[in-house]
């Protein structure tokens, strides 16, 4: 959020699924030029498919959730339950919602280049990052969490980047930067 805020310049892309975070995303950022939202989930393939997120959670019961509760969502149902306990199933929804792999995205969006590429999906990192083309866009800055990765994702991951970028374990993410 503060870099987005301190760099006006940059064109930005903000992709949320979930229709009520989409449309707190587009308050946050509505005074932003140069961005522009988009209200569906990359993934591997172009369709739809169920989503689960926390929603209707009355104001006496948001206590017993995390301050981020309402920002979890994830294609995986188990994902969410793993964070929020058995508390958070009485508020869990699913939604089907449109999915659309990443050069779709970038070719609808006439995105050809990035300066940073910033994914937090939950448990659905590596699917989106290993679509990237790194000889299509290479982007300057990729911040990435990965706390879901499995060891083998983990050692994918290192084997697609290392060559071209310096990867920093910041402990639930890691911030990466080409090398000079």
């Amino acid at each position: 959020h503060d870099l987005l805020m301190k760099n006006r310049d940059w064109k930005a892309f903000l992709v949320e699924p979930v229709p009520s975070i989409f449309e707190k995303l587009k308050s946050t950022y509505m005074n932003r030029p140069n961005t522009f939202f988009l209200n569906v989930a990359v993934s591997d393939k172009s369709q739809t498919t169920p989503f689960y997120f926390i929603d209707d959670v009355p104001p006496e019961e948001k206590q017993n959730f995390p301050d981020w509760f309402d920002q979890l969502g994830s294609f995986n149902r188990e994902h969410i339950i793993s964070h929020l306990g058995h508390a958070g199933e009485k508020h869990l929804k699913a939604m089907q919602i449109p999915t659309v792999s990443l050069e779709k995205l970038f070719v609808s969006s006439s995105i050809d280049k990035l300066d940073v590429l910033h994914i937090d999906t939950e448990g659905h990192d590596w699917i989106i990052i290993k679509q990237l083309n790194l000889d299509k866009i290479l982007p300057q800055v990729i911040l990435i969490e990965n706390k879901h990765l499995t060891l083998h994702d983990d050692v994918e991951f290192r084997k697609k980047f290392q060559n071209k970028y310096e990867i920093l374990n910041l402990g639930s993410d890691y911030l990466c930067y080409l090398k000079k």
